[in-house]
């Protein structure tokens, strides 16, 4: 197939999937939490937080009836095993178990989707980020900087390189927008990273390693692989909106094919 036609597909899937991600977070801060529980219109399991800085559960209805409940979400909840000379830091979890679980999720319709996508994840692990991600994520929407480096599982990192086609900048100051890249020494890669306000979502496939980054919480990184066969068996192929540090579901971005 023709380069600029590769180019022109990938951007068209890159635009898309940034669309889909950019609409949930402004559905994110448009939607409100109520002060009591009542049935409440849109109130999706994406958008439910405290209201308050306190650690108190609170509760409310969903439209279907169902009740949710969410608690206040404790920071850097994991120690860290490894810490890298880019600055990541690595926590040592399985993230399979209902107790990680609990702490990884901040409200009861979150907590049963990560029980439901365990069948099709391998692994999680939670990894806390350096500040200065950010800044060269800045520099890749400027066209200032053609590599970034990102977390893989396990204390190792990977080298990005960015394809200078697909860089898709929404904001530069509030670090929002996408970009398409490959790994570094590795033909068999594709990336797909999307951000809104440095919240992001991140799909790598990584030869035949499939894995999604997702922001938790500021400065955190969830790391999730997945067993791609398995999870078309239940879901079936699909290409999902970008998930966030409120997101129930943390299935992977199909990745664009690198453009040779």
């Amino acid at each position: 197939m023709n380069k600029h036609v590769l180019i022109l597909t990938g951007m068209i899937g890159l635009t898309a999937i940034i669309t889909v991600f950019l609409d949930q977070k402004e559905n994110q801060r448009t939607a409100s939490v109520p002060a009591s529980p009542e049935k409440t219109p849109n109130l999706l399991a994406t958008t439910a937080r405290p209201s308050s800085s306190t650690d108190r559960k609170q509760t409310a209805q969903l439209e279907n009836g169902d009740n949710i409940t969410w608690w206040k979400r404790k920071p850097r909840p994991f120690p860290v095993t490894h810490t890298s000379a880019t600055g990541f830091q690595w926590t040592n979890i399985a993230g399979k178990e209902e107790a990680i679980l609990k702490e990884l999720a901040n409200n009861t319709e979150m907590l049963k989707a990560l029980k439901e996508e365990n069948v099709w994840v391998k692994r999680r692990q939670l990894v806390y980020t350096p500040a200065s991600f950010s800044t060269d994520a800045k520099k890749i929407y400027q066209d200032e900087l053609d590599t970034i480096v990102i977390p893989a599982f396990d204390g190792k990192e990977l080298t990005l390189v960015v394809e200078p086609e697909a860089i898709y900048p929404q904001n530069i100051e509030t670090v929002s927008g996408g970009f398409a890249a490959k790994i570094k020494g590795v033909d068999d890669s594709s990336v797909i990273a999307a951000s809104e306000n440095d919240t992001w979502s991140i799909g790598v496939q990584d030869g035949e390693t499939h894995y999604q980054i997702e922001t938790r919480e500021p400065g955190e990184w969830l790391l999730t692989e997945i067993d791609l066969a398995e999870m078309h068996k239940h879901i079936g192929p699909c290409l999902t909106g970008a998930g966030n540090s409120d997101d129930a579901v943390g299935t992977p971005i199909p990745a664009i094919s690198a453009v040779e």
